[in-house]
């Protein structure tokens, strides 16, 4: 809008437009000509210029979007200009009235992008950088404000192996598995403050997302930009009068694919056919008939309200926003209730040199967790598990109204602890930043940010004394109470310079430094035996375990610093052709006396073709630059102190004469030499707008190579006090194509079709396992179930890709119902004679390409949109068919497919159990209407909506999702499970 107001007032010279009443009083009576301008959805905007071409005559939008112009002759042609949209010229006959829709301009080489500490003009940028704008996000519900943009950047996968669960965790990923076993997620930066916690801001309160993928874009944050870079930036408030936004939506679910587990009757089929090949084997038939999965599903409705307050002036501009969640789990007393609350101000002064910008945010949350154990860690959601186990026929619930205990390993009654087990927890999150810069001359900033993270949870955890699990029984009932503060202070000073040189010279320089200080405490308690469970988890201090010395306490604390000194060089000459450097100097406490401190440099090139001459004669292509990066990123340790000695109280005493001291023990083995895991990446892109920009996109191909992975390495025991020491060691490579189309297919004044469309390939390997002490030919790893002992399923070798699946190769099942494998020597072995030396590389678990598709279509008032995702090229182990498809483990409940397996034997890994993963997931489809002005009720936008998430999946594996998790431990399916479910959301968006 300033930008429009500035132009305007150029064109006015002295007579500058200054105020719509001011100019209405001023003009001339004559050919006056009147109307209203929209964007395409039907929304005003205010500060469009008019003018009449040829002249210097014209005049503004006010904040309705309504404009008003004198002295038009007829067939004078008006100019209709605003940044961001096509400039449009309208011939005047004679009306009075002309309405005018601006349309976007889709080739947005003027759009700005953010990218590390700043901004730059899309045509600017040498770097791979996406942005998805509040416009392209997903709609309904969202369980992170991820989700928004799930499917929309090519290279970036967001995975949600537990489904909808409201306190479930994703898998993140930018262009594959990077690391061992550091962090393997992309920096997240809200608002300036890095490793901002997705949960602190509301998903309509997100004005864009911007992925930084490569190194060349993601140096200049160092050891967090290892694996790439997302950028959120809030909305904020604008100038113009007091606008007030609504938001609303109520969802439900409902349940789909959930296993189909034997009835009784099946189930006492079962029993007697078994019975007739074992005399040995024994079932019980306990007189119900009983579906304990069923029994933990419910009818979930959830609903989120969202309401913002926004406007100001020129010099002073506000937004605040109130957030409201309940969203109710399709699991039996699982949910997430939440209220975040956020304010924004932005100030000028000092003739425009100053801007300060202040923000503060609050969010309470609540929740009733699905997944989670007695120490706050996740529990791979037993409680399904358990539900698929139980024999149908025993009764949930006996004559005397009591809940049934089930005997057998581990075995309870998963729908009792739903219902008598309280697994809840608090959550506080605050955080609060200030930024200012002023400019000291034309073109040289300085620039001053500070914040202030806290998170606070509580959890609390109590099993009642009549409890459906045996430990609860044998402790007259058990208290949990588990307590963490984590706080994290940071500033950022920076000093910028932009500078125009003559005609073609455009210079840009950053320095800067950031310090961040992170603190992490802790608090736990648990007691048992209490008299009542009236006070549940708050009477921890009733139980008598704490009088008889067995109750448990623990706390603890660690720290840790990071600073950085960076700097940034960019330069253009004549607007086509482009360069960009960057490096960073960043030391943390949490690396070794020896390697504290690490350089990560960066350069970037760029060549907008369309710019040169001999371009003129292809104006089919509108848009086109190549762009080349380097640039090296790193990644740090998970845990604080690692390289240095440490001592630790290890739970016990020792008498001595008469008094009791305290053990204190080391923990691990210290490394003062370990160090940062180093990424170096190539990239190569090409951006490009063909036939007017109808077809927008961009293609990019690159190569990463990471070196000195940390890992914790086995070492012999002595000269070490303990069998594994965290190190650097070994090297893994990534390499891939993304491509990014939009398709304007159809744009006309009333309708418009649209198709987007991602893709991307990765290819990862894993070069070797050595380092200057260590040579590794592989290492084994992961496993299922600890029921019938299957052991490590992947293996990290020299060769190989990243979560490989590793086991016996499947030949046949004999006679008898046993396994059959291919030994080494092409012959069969049975599970008593195969070697381990008979394990092969069976498969891999991550996919080797991402893909996605949206089509919209626009007309008038109604918008329709449809959301395919999906993924292929990799394997999944069912861990359910695993266990509940093989009558093995009779008498524990099994699949209905396991009726007529052949299988008789104990469990064993093979590809056996290994399936295609690929699928395509109609992942949203979306069909809403904006009402016309007369029927909005004195609401200037009012829009009515419904969605339906997750309706089908395409695929032919066999199991609940193909969508599992990813990483090291990727393609693997667990046993236990949240339920899926297919989400029906209907939503309404108004404006005051």
């Amino acid at each position: 809008m300033f930008i429009a107001l500035n132009a305007a007032a150029k064109i006015n010279g002295s007579n500058a437009v200054t105020a719509s009443a001011d100019f209405s009083e001023s003009i001339i009576q004559q050919n006056k000509l009147t109307g209203k301008v929209v964007d395409e959805t039907g929304e005003p905007i205010p500060g469009v210029s008019i003018l009449i071409k040829g002249t210097d005559q014209g005049t503004i939008t006010n904040i309705d979007g309504v404009y008003e112009i004198s002295n038009v002759e007829e067939n004078t042609v008006l100019v209709f200009s605003f940044v961001g949209f096509v400039n449009q010229e309208v011939l005047v006959t004679g009306q009075s009235t002309l309405d005018i829709v601006l349309v976007e301009d889709v080739q947005g080489l003027d759009e700005v992008v953010v990218v590390g500490y700043g901004t730059q003009k899309k045509t600017e940028v040498t770097s791979s950088v996406a942005k998805v704008s509040a416009a392209d996000f997903n709609q309904g519900f969202a369980a992170n404000p991820l989700q928004a943009v799930e499917g929309k950047v090519a290279g970036l996968q967001i995975i949600r192996p537990a489904g909808n669960d409201p306190n479930g965790s994703f898998n993140i990923r930018l262009r594959g598995q990077g690391t061992l076993a550091a962090g393997a997620s992309p920096l997240i930066v809200i608002d300036g403050v890095s490793g901002g916690d997705l949960n602190t801001v509301a998903p309509e309160d997100i004005e864009s997302i911007n992925v930084l993928k490569d190194g060349s874009a993601a140096a200049i944050y160092g050891t967090r930009g290892s694996n790439g870079v997302i950028l959120i930036t809030t909305k904020g408030g604008k100038e113009g009068k007091l606008q007030v936004d609504y938001s609303g939506y109520v969802s439900t679910e409902r349940a789909y694919n959930v296993p189909e587990m034997m009835n009784a009757k099946q189930y006492l089929e079962m029993g007697a056919l078994i019975k007739a090949e074992d005399p040995n084997k024994s079932f019980s038939d306990l007189g119900s008939d009983e579906d304990y999965l069923s029994g933990l599903i419910a009818k979930p409705v959830t609903q989120v309200h969202n309401l913002s307050f926004s406007g100001g002036t020129e010099k002073l501009s506000y937004r605040a926003s109130v957030n409201y969640r309940d969203v109710e789990g399709i699991m039996i007393n699982s949910g997430k209730e939440s209220l975040n609350a956020r304010i924004g101000v932005t100030h000028k002064g000092f003739d425009d040199r100053l801007m300060v910008n202040a923000i503060l945010s609050t969010t309470f949350e609540e929740g009733n967790y699905a997944d989670k154990k007695y120490n706050g860690t996740a529990n791979d959601y037993r409680d399904t598990e358990m539900a698929t186990r139980i024999n149908p026929t025993r009764p949930i619930i006996d004559e005397d109204g009591m809940y049934t205990k089930p005997t057998g390993f581990r075995a309870y009654n998963p729908i009792a602890k739903r219902e008598q087990e309280m697994q809840s927890g608090l959550g506080r999150k605050v955080v609060a930043s200030l930024r200012s810069t002023y400019e000291l001359i034309d073109g040289l900033t300085v620039g001053a940010f500070g914040a202030y993270h806290f998170n606070s949870v509580y959890d609390r955890n109590y099993q009642e004394i009549v409890s459906p699990t045996s430990i609860a029984e044998v402790r007259n009932g058990n208290a949990f109470q588990y307590h963490f503060d984590d706080t994290k202070k940071m500033y950022d000073l920076t000093l910028d310079y932009k500078k125009v040189l003559g005609d073609v010279h455009s210079l840009g320089v950053l320095l800067g430094h950031t310090y961040e200080y992170h603190e992490f405490s802790s608090f736990n308690a648990s007691n048992s035996n209490f008299l009542t469970d009236d006070l549940g988890a708050y009477g921890l201090a009733a139980g008598t375990y704490l009088v008889e010395g067995k109750a448990k306490m623990g706390s603890y604390r660690d720290s840790d610093r990071l600073s950085a000194f960076f700097g940034r060089l960019t330069y253009a000459y004549a607007g086509k052709y482009l360069f960009s450097a960057t490096v960073r100097h960043e030391g943390s406490s949490r690396f070794g006396a020896n390697n504290k401190w690490a350089n990560f440099p960066a350069a970037s090139v760029g060549w907008r073709i369309t710019e040169e001459s001999f371009m003129d004669n292809f104006q089919v292509v509108n848009n086109l630059k190549l762009r080349v990066g380097y640039g090296v990123t790193g990644n740090i340790i998970q845990s604080n102190y690692l390289s240095r000695e440490s001592l630790q109280f290890d739970n016990s005493f020792i008498d001595y004469a008469g008094t009791k001291i305290p053990v204190y023990a080391s923990t691990y083995n210290s490394n003062p030499d370990l160090g940062w895991e180093i990424k170096s990446e190539i990239n190569a892109g090409v951006d490009f707008g063909v036939l007017n920009s109808r077809i927008t996109g961009s293609f990019d191909y690159y190569h990463r190579t990471t070196t000195d992975m940390l890992w914790y390495l086995s070492v012999q025991v002595p000269p070490k006090k303990f069998n594994k020491t965290w190190t650097n060691v070994g090297e893994m490579t990534n390499q891939g194509i993304e491509l990014a189309l939009q398709n304007s297919i159809i744009k006309t004044g009333d309708l418009s079709v649209s198709l987007d469309l991602t893709f991307s390939y990765n290819k990862n390997e894993l070069v070797n396992l050595d380092n200057e002490v260590a040579d590794l030919n592989y290492v084994d790893y992961g496993g299922l179930s600890e029921v019938g002992g299957v052991g490590s399923i992947y293996r990290h070798e020299a060769g190989q890709p990243i979560g490989s699946f590793y086991g016996y190769k499947f030949s046949r099942l004999d006679e008898n119902g046993k396994w059959l494998f291919i030994a080494r020597d092409g012959s069969e072995a049975n599970l008593d004679d195969i070697e381990q030396d008979d394990k092969v590389f069976l498969g891999n678990g991550n996919p080797e390409y991402n893909f996605s598709l949206t089509p919209r279509v626009n007309y008038r008032g109604l918008d329709f949109s449809m959301h395919f995702r999906g993924a292929a090229g990799f394997d999944i182990v069912n861990e359910k068919n695993v266990y509940l498809n093989n009558p093995h483990f009779y008498p524990s409940n099994l699949l209905t497919s396991a009726i007529d397996s052949p299988l008789r034997d104990r469990p064993a890994f093979s590809d056996y159990y290994l399936e295609k993963g690929d699928y395509l997931k109609i992942d949203n489809i979306t069909l809403g209407y904006t009402l016309p002005e007369k029927f909005r009720v004195g609401f200037s936008h009012m829009r009515l909506y419904a969605t339906v998430q997750n309706l089908h999946t395409f695929t032919g594996y066999s199991g609940i999702d193909p969508e599992v998790q990813i990483g090291t431990n990727g393609g693997h399916d667990g046993w236990g499970f949240y339920p899926r479910s297919t989400t029906y959301t209907f939503g309404l968006n108004v404006k005051f």
